[in-house]
C-alpha cells in the first residue's frame, strides 16, 4: 500500500512532541500513527506499528486533516441510558 498522503501543517516531531504532551492515550496514539504516516510509511506498517486497523488510521488522518490535532481527542460516546 502507498504511503498516506499527510498535510503538512506539523512535521513528524511536532507531532511526536504533542503526543508526549497528549493527556489522553487514545489520542496521544493516534497522534504518534499520523506523524509515522506523514514520515513515509506504508498505511499498513503505520496502522501495524499503532495496533489499529487501516480504516481506524484512515479515519484518522481524515479527522487530523478536517481538525487538526485536537481532532484526535476521543470523543464522548453517544446512547445508553443514564438514569
Amino acid at each position: 500500500m502507498p504511503a498516506c498522503p499527510i498535510c503538512d501543517d506539523l512535521s513528524a516531531l511536532e507531532l511526536r512532541r504533542l503526543a508526549r504532551h497528549e493527556p489522553d492515550r487514545h489520542a496521544a496514539m493516534r497522534l504518534l500513527a499520523v506523524a509515522d504516516a506523514s514520515g513515509g510509511l506504508s498505511r499498513a506498517e503505520v496502522a501495524r506499528l499503532a495496533g489499529m486497523e487501516r480504516k481506524v488510521l484512515r479515519d484518522a488522518v481524515l479527522r487530523y486533516h478536517a481538525e487538526g490535532p485536537q481532532g484526535l481527542r476521543t470523543r464522548p460516546k453517544s446512547g445508553g441510558l443514564r438514569g
